[in-house]
C-alpha cells in the first residue's frame, strides 16, 4: 500500500550501486532512501492511480531502520524516500510514481499519486507491503516530477527475505520467514 507523508503529515547478497541508482534535481537540498517499519495510518486520502485507490496519511515521519536500497519482500516492511527541497524552491504539485514488476490480478506495474515537496520541512513517500500480492521481487522505482521536471528517481531491489535476514526481522516479522 502506498503511504505518503509530509512533515505537515499529509500525507547482503545483492546491492545496488547507490550513485548509479539515485538521480535528483539540483533544487533538492538532501535526499535519503531506505527501509522503514511503517507507522499506523491516522487516515486515508484518495489516490485513484494506485492499486487500492487510496493512500495512508501518517502522523509522524518514520525513521529508516537502514539506509539501503535492498529491501526484503516481507509483509509490514516498507521502503521509500525522504527529502527536502532547497528553502527557496518548493515543488508543488508533484506526481510521485512507483514503478514495479506486475502485481495483483490485473498485473498493475505503475501507481501514482500527487503530493508536494517543501523547502521548509522534510517530505516522505514510501510503500509498505500490506498484502501478499505486493511481495513482487525485482527492481522498483520511486520517481517524483513537477510537470516534466524530474525531481528524483530512486531504484530499490526487492529480494527474498533470506537474502537480507537482519532487515527482514527489523520490523519483528521473523515468523513470516519460516
Amino acid at each position: 500500500m502506498i503511504r505518503i507523508g509530509l512533515v505537515i503529515f499529509l500525507s547482503l547478497a545483492t546491492v545496488l550501486p547507490a550513485a548509479a541508482q539515485i538521480a535528483r534535481a539540483a533544487k533538492v537540498d538532501w535526499l535519503e532512501a531506505g527501509v522503514i517499519c511503517a507507522p499506523e495510518a491516522i487516515g486515508f486520502r484518495d489516490a485513484p492511480e494506485t492499486i487500492t485507490g487510496r493512500a495512508h496519511i501518517i502522523e509522524a515521519m518514520p525513521d529508516f531502520v537502514a539506509q539501503t536500497q535492498v529491501v526484503p519482500a516481507v509483509i509490514g516492511v516498507g521502503f521509500g524516500v525522504k527529502l527536502q527541497a532547497t528553502a527557496e524552491t518548493p515543488f508543488q504539485p508533484v506526481t510521485i510514481t512507483l514503478s514495479h514488476p506486475p502485481m495483483g490480478a490485473e498485473g498493475i506495474s505503475r501507481q501514482s499519486f500527487t503530493s508536494a515537496i517543501s523547502g521548509e520541512t522534510p517530505t516522505v513517500a514510501f510503500f509498505q507491503f500490506d498484502h501478499g500480492y505486493e511481495l513482487v521481487e525485482g527492481t522498483w522505482y520511486f520517481e517524483a516530477r513537477e510537470g516534466d521536471q524530474l525531481i528524483y528517481r530512486v531504484a530499490f531491489r526487492i529480494v527474498p527475505p533470506q537474502q537480507v535476514p537482519a532487515l527482514a526481522n527489523a520490523c519483528h516479522y521473523q515468523d513470516l520467514l519460516s
